[in-house]
């Protein structure tokens, strides 16, 4: 790890970009009260003709999405869990027929298994995941670097393993100790890049001490109103997986009685 001075250090070519208050920012819709207000009815007027590559169709968006690179590509970001905590629950991934996807284990995370839970016994372990608000700078480029002027950015949010999340959280502490300083860092002042490589996994370097965001007035306001329909936090624990009753889990995994739930491919599940 390089030694950290004001922003952007051995991993950035050119000097550091500089946040102008002139960026602007598109209100970001209150999905949640989208989503519970009762439509209308539909009408001999209304319009409801699409055609495949319909934009309105295609990035469809709850507000709160979730930032998973290609392979070999990279993002710059920055932690929000100043604005809203991380949420974190065992899960257990399938994948047989048309049933693929994460759902939440019986275990609660803060309690011993029981050696009950029937999710367990029937589809092997389970795995921590933690979904981690974030603020991501869609005019970065390949190598994390920001152009001179306003940055662009949009919010939304990672989905971890345990082992990067350890590894976000000792960063902090490695660049304290590097400096040989009293400065006490946590992971949401740094701005992160996250690279994502060709076997799945992730790699995370820091790029700067202080997130740039944070850097102008505006932007942390505009930030805390893009995340203020999400505060009551259960759009975010929604994407930990579905959450199933014993009765509801009984009846998944009677429906994958014509395979093995052991033929699951797990490879690489911690940090996908």
């Amino acid at each position: 790890m390089g030694t950290f001075q004001d922003d952007d250090l051995d991993l950035l070519p050119q000097p550091a970009a500089k946040v102008q208050s002139s960026a602007k920012t598109t209100a970001i819709p209150d999905s949640d009260a989208i989503e519970n207000k009762t439509a209308a009815p539909a009408t001999a007027s209304d319009n409801l003709d699409v055609d495949f590559g319909d934009e309105k169709i295609t990035s469809f968006s709850d507000g709160l999405d979730k930032v998973n690179p290609e392979k070999g590509k990279s993002i710059r970001c920055a932690l929000a869990t100043d604005i809203l905590k991380s949420k974190a629950a065992y899960t257990h991934y399938i994948e047989h027929g048309e049933k693929k996807g994460n759902y939440r284990c019986l275990r609660s995370l803060n309690t011993p298994p029981t050696g009950n839970e029937i999710c367990c016994s029937k589809l092997g372990d389970n795995y921590v995941y933690v979904v981690v608000p974030v603020v991501v700078y869609t005019n970065a480029d390949a190598k994390g670097a920001l152009p001179e002027g306003p940055i662009e950015w949009k919010i939304g949010f990672i989905r971890i393993g345990r082992s990067l999340y350890r590894t976000i959280g000792e960063l902090p502490a490695a660049i304290t100790a590097e400096e040989d300083n009293k400065t006490q860092l946590k992971p949401e002042d740094l701005d992160l890049k996250l690279t994502r490589l060709t076997n799945g996994k992730w790699d995370v370097k820091a790029l700067s001490k202080k997130a740039r965001w944070r850097k102008n007035p505006q932007f942390v306001s505009e930030v805390k109103a893009a995340f203020a329909p999400f505060l009551d936090g259960r759009k975010l624990e929604s994407k930990l997986g579905r959450r199933l009753t014993v009765l509801e889990y009984k009846a998944l995994i009677a429906s994958l009685a014509g395979g093995r739930a052991e033929d699951t491919d797990m490879s690489n599940i911690d940090d996908l």
